[in-house]
């Protein structure tokens, strides 16, 4: 895999260093945190004061208010207690008596208490409608009612009790049931809203969590592509550069941080890896070629040495030999033209009758392109008339078909005219028991069973006819699929023929073309015998100037092995 694949854009990381970049990350996640516990912190708070409240003033205020219903309950009590007594208890009426007035007072006291945590709304104007106005009226009958008891007024304190006193108590503990069930309701509902916030708040902080966390792990991811990613990919390329692998990619260039300056500089450091490597290999190969070329240079003048003085040799010897083949060319020169002129004679009379046999072939072929035509048109015939005698056979054969359905018909006819016949006989039989009365019904009997025989007479005529057609029919149809069968055996054959015809054709046209090709090769040929009579006698010609090149490169051949030799006493001696 290629490390260039890791390489940034100019804009990756731009202006940033690696410090600036993790400062980033660590205060992105930081500010993330602070986010996420301010709001914990804000919510807490606010779950904070709903329990503050429900503490300092919820259960309170329903302590309060089940302390004056208790109080109130007290004075009820006593003041019955006090109901039941009789004149004799004098002692127990003056304690009864300071029970209730000390009873009365903490009932003053609870309502002191209980005062401050009425909600101001519904608990309030009910406290100052119902209980204000209410409580006063209660105080002053019950100590009406005592006051009659004292006094031995029993009708008057009976009254007091059970009419004015009760109505007022009745009064007072519905409003206190009433109380301590808003307070219940409202504590509930702030409960509820306690319990709300804190349900709403777990989410909201679980979400926040996770979202800080997914925050937090794609941050680290960046951070890791950007920073750790190509610290591996550069560390990765420096072990292969001192490995001596110079054609590595360096990854990251172009970056504005301290990794983007690094790569620049193992850039640079593979640069002058690579320019020192080719100058200590093109060093080394110039020491080799010059090695190679004094080398070279001895053995070069020590074959130059044997081959030269062989060739002199050879050139001395061949100049001799080329003097006695130039006097032989201009004798074979002369028996050349003579020769190419009979030649010349024998080709232009083969030429003609090459010519002859293409006009011959081109007529024969197109003779069998004709042949071929009327063969093609007689078997697009033969299949025409194979389809119209397939078509008459099925006519004939529908023919044969409706002559079997009108014999079924002949024979319902001919059983219906026998059944005829037998009722006809069955009625002549019954008109004769009849006597003269059925003389008329014999007369119709005798009539209907002549025509019933006619009937059945005229019915098997018409089905020995049918029998007749349906058996001309049947030979019809056997005659036209036998002329069917000859007919496509005809048309099989002459499509063969064609086939066949096609296939000479081609091969008269190709006898053709090949006759037209020797014609033009022999006019060929006659043009060439011309060229050899000319070139034979310019061979001839050639021969004398070679006989006189001849002795010149003789002398020359002496000559040339005098220099050679001065030449390589020259080059041994340098």
């Amino acid at each position: 895999m290629s490390l260039s694949m890791t390489n940034a854009t100019p804009r990756e990381g731009r202006a940033l260093s690696l410090g600036a970049k993790l400062g980033a990350g660590f205060a992105f996640l930081t500010i993330l945190f602070a986010c996420l516990g301010g709001f914990a912190l804000q919510r807490m708070g606010t779950m904070n004061a709903t329990n503050a409240e429900m503490r300092d003033h919820y259960l309170p205020s329903t302590m309060a208010a089940g302390n004056l219903a208790m109080d109130l309950q007290d004075v009820r009590q006593l003041e019955s207690h006090f109901m039941l007594t009789t004149s004799d208890d004098a002692s127990e009426r003056l304690e009864l008596r300071g029970g209730i007035a000390k009873a009365i007072a903490t009932v003053e006291g609870a309502r002191r208490a209980y005062e401050p945590f009425t909600h101001a709304g519904e608990e309030r104007n009910n406290y100052t409608t119902i209980f204000d106005r209410t409580w006063p009226v209660y105080r002053a009958d019950a100590m009406q009612t005592i006051a009659f008891k004292q006094d031995d007024q029993e009708l008057g304190a009976l009254d007091s009790y059970n009419h004015k006193a009760r109505t007022d108590f009745e009064t007072l503990s519905n409003f206190m049931r009433w109380d301590m069930s808003f307070n219940r309701k409202t504590g509930s509902a702030a409960a509820d809203a306690s319990r709300d916030t804190y349900r709403a708040t777990w989410w909201m902080v679980a979400t926040g969590i996770v979202l800080v966390l997914g925050l937090g792990t794609a941050t680290a991811i960046g951070l890791t592509r950007h920073i750790s990613h190509p610290i591996a990919a550069m560390t990765a390329s420096m072990r292969r550069l001192a490995d001596r692998e110079v054609t590595v990619d360096i990854p990251c260039i172009g970056r504005l941080d301290e990794i983007g300056r690094m790569a620049s500089a193992v850039q640079v450091f593979r640069d002058s890896m690579i320019t020192s490597n080719r100058l200590t290999a093109e060093q080394a190969a110039e020491r080799e070629s010059r090695q190679q070329r004094a080398a070279r240079l001895e053995d070069l003048v020590g074959e130059f040495e044997r081959q030269i003085g062989g060739t002199v040799s050879i050139l001395a010897t061949s100049s001799t030999r080329m003097e006695a083949t130039a006097r032989t060319m201009t004798g074979s020169a002369a028996q050349t033209d003579s020769r190419a002129t009979a030649v010349t004679h024998a080709a232009e009379e083969s030429s003609i009758g090459v010519q002859t046999v293409a006009a011959a072939s081109e007529q024969l072929s197109s003779s069998i392109i004709e042949i071929n035509r009327q063969v093609t048109a007689s078997a697009a015939l033969t299949s025409r008339v194979v389809t119209d005698v397939r078509q008459t056979d099925g006519t004939v054969q529908a023919l044969a078909e409706s002559a079997d359905r009108i014999g079924q018909v002949v024979a319902l006819i001919n059983s219906i005219a026998s059944q005829t016949n037998l009722l006809a006989l069955n009625a002549t039989i019954e008109a004769a028991r009849a006597g003269d009365a059925g003389r008329g019904f014999a007369v119709v009997a005798s009539e209907v069973k002549s025509l019933a025989e006619q009937t059945a007479r005229a019915t098997e005529e018409i089905g020995f006819q049918i029998k007749q057609v349906q058996q001309a029919t049947h030979s019809a149809v056997q005659a036209i699929r036998e002329i069917s069968g000859l007919i496509e055996e005809v048309g099989s054959i002459t499509t063969s023929i064609a086939t066949a015809v096609e296939h000479q054709g081609r091969a008269t046209a190709e006898i053709a073309r090949n006759v037209q090709q020797t014609a033009a090769s022999t006019r060929t040929v006659t043009s060439n015998i011309a060229g050899v009579s000319q070139a034979a006698n310019d061979t001839g010609a050639a021969a004398m100037q070679v006989l006189g090149a001849a002795g010149d490169l003789s002398r020359q051949a002496e000559t040339l092995s005098q220099e050679v030799d001065t030449f390589i006493s020259k080059v041994r001696t340098a």
